[in-house]
């Protein structure tokens, strides 16, 4: 009942976004100022098989990342990325060090894999551009969108239980003992460019005078949101893959087939990991009833507090701000 009560700030908070997003430029990032995306692809695919008889198609994610196909020859097929995360080796030896950690976990659905490098057995190589690149076994599997909600919901607690299970071996591994991702309550660290003086001077800017009144009512959203961050400073924390929402997510015959892109797992409230779940829903028609069957399937392997789960739809809004920021930062 407690998420059902905030969902009409959440959809609002939603809209904001939408209208905000609209107005932002897009930059590519080190893709775009080195070589050819092409040239930079075929040199990552060379890292990791020698078949130079191949085939690259596109994937339909790949927000951050550029994520493709690869297919072999023979037909084996592979999903190959190069990280497009302004040369953070950090995060990429983080992910890799939480899939080592859970790679021989039994889970009702598959992680990422990698296929080790030709050149002495790496998970991850660096290109000529700068950028790190992974090659991954593919999971079957297709984007779920509305469908398999409650799988999802107890697949995702699935993982929850499990990183919680890590947590302590990758903080005290020296390697791994300090997090590049920051917790979502660090607003303005959620880009290595997002500063929150720039944040309220954009939207104060005569660039947004058409939708003032939106981006007026989003600039109060993220000020109360400042606010009450600092209410909620002792709920538990614990490792959380931090974007586990459903285009993140592979379903094959009803049922959740593999949870992908462990790139931004951080060290934050429990609870948030829920609250990224849910944010992926909360602008359709029926986000009661989609939230009704995440939590009914979260709720079969996880347990939150009170607390915890009254400050869901508040952590919700935290999420879907955080975007905001996130690519008004990168938009600089």
């Amino acid at each position: 009942m407690l998420l059902l009560l905030g969902l009409l700030s959440v959809q609002t908070v939603i809209g904001f976004k939408s209208t905000f997003f609209q107005r932002l430029p897009y930059n590519r990032g080190i893709l775009a100022m080195s070589s050819t995306v092409s040239d930079i692809l075929n040199e990552a695919v060379t890292k990791f098989i020698s078949d130079t008889d191949y085939v690259l198609t596109p994937t339909s994610g790949g927000v951050n990342n550029v994520v493709q196909y690869v297919e072999k020859s023979n037909g084996d097929k592979f999903v190959l990325r190069v990280y497009n995360n302004g040369n953070n080796l950090d995060r990429v030896i983080f992910e890799h060090a939480i899939l080592e950690k859970l790679k021989n976990r039994k889970f009702s659905f598959k992680i990422p894999t990698t296929v080790p490098s030709l050149d002495g057995g790496l998970q991850y190589v660096p290109l000529s551009n700068g950028a790190q690149a992974s090659l991954f076994e593919l999971i079957p599997g297709s984007l779920p969108k509305l469908s398999c909600v409650r799988e999802i919901g107890s697949a995702s607690a699935e993982l929850t239980n499990a990183l919680a299970e890590i947590t302590p071996q990758l903080l005290q591994d020296p390697l791994t003992s300090r997090c590049p991702t920051p917790p979502y309550r660090e607003l303005f660290r959620v880009h290595p460019q997002a500063d929150r003086d720039h944040f309220y001077a954009a939207l104060a800017s005569p660039e947004f005078d058409g939708v003032r009144p939106h981006a007026d009512r989003l600039a109060a959203e993220v000020r109360e949101m400042e606010a009450l961050i600092s209410q909620l400073a002792d709920l538990p924390q614990q490792l959380i893959h931090g974007d586990l929402h459903y285009d993140n997510v592979l379903v094959r015959d009803g049922r959740v087939s593999g949870l992908l892109d462990f790139e931004f797992c951080a060290l934050d409230w429990r609870v948030m990991e829920l609250a990224v779940c849910l944010s992926k829903y909360a602008g359709e028609p029926n986000a009661a009833d989609l939230f009704e069957q995440f939590v009914g399937g979260y709720a079969q392997h996880a347990q939150l507090s009170a607390e915890e789960v009254a400050a869901v739809p508040s952590l919700v809004n935290l999420r879907i701000l955080s975007n905001v920021v996130y690519f008004v930062a990168r938009a600089r």
